[in-house]
């Protein structure tokens, strides 16, 4: 693939850079399941169907939609705190996807940055301790912000130039780079919306297996 048409380069990480959507989505069961293991498997229907969002937002939807609860700031920090914990080590030990280095070498030119729905200050940490977060030379960015906040402030302080290309693997991230009218790869190795294919076909996306196969 030819990436000099391209300065900025935006990676999703779940799914995408790490192979940890499955670790996300039994963590947002395991945090939510003393309340019922029927109330934490619709939260994680919605978290699955939701791909790219942040926990803060789903851990609310569950207290108001699920739970019936006034969605009290104190309670939602508490979850997340707790569903941290249970996916930090986890993440740690994860598989990095497979041909990034040599991806970086065919886009040397290219700013990268991690555009996700996780928490900024955790995946900025797990980064840095699987040595990955050099190859990110524009920036690792997450939520509390989401996606569009986070694209259209680095917009505006010219830290992300056009054209760019977006590497997603849900349809969050198509309507994100699709607002920004950024080029955009769907990734489906590790991706949990099971109706991917039927997706990109339809919208005319272009799909790879993996980042790797972007080197060939």
């Amino acid at each position: 693939m030819i990436f000099s048409k391209y300065k900025s380069i935006l990676f999703d990480c779940d799914g995408v850079v790490l192979n940890s959507n499955i670790i996300k989505s039994e963590g947002f069961f395991e945090a939510t399941k003393p309340y019922g293991s029927l109330k934490a498997k619709k939260l994680l229907k919605y978290h699955i169907k939701n791909g790219g969002i942040s926990r803060y937002v789903k851990f609310r939807y569950f207290i108001k939609e699920i739970l019936k609860k006034k969605p009290l700031k104190k309670e939602i920090n508490n979850l997340s705190q707790q569903y941290s914990k249970i996916i930090y080590d986890k993440l740690l030990n994860c598989e990095v996807a497979k041909g990034i280095i040599d991806l970086k070498k065919n886009s040397i030119n290219n700013r990268w940055f991690i555009v996700s729905g996780s928490d900024q200050k955790e995946i900025r940490k797990i980064f840095k301790e699987k040595s990955i977060s050099h190859f990110f030379n524009g920036g690792i960015y997450g939520s509390p912000d989401n996606k569009f906040e986070i694209i259209e402030s680095n917009l505006i302080n010219k830290k992300i130039k056009r054209p760019a290309l977006f590497l997603g693997d849900n349809p969050i991230d198509y309507e994100v780079a699709s607002m920004f009218n950024f080029d955009f790869i769907f990734i489906y190795e590790w991706t949990e919306y099971s109706k991917w294919k039927s997706f990109c076909l339809k919208n005319k996306i272009k799909f790879v297996k993996n980042i790797g196969k972007l080197n060939e």
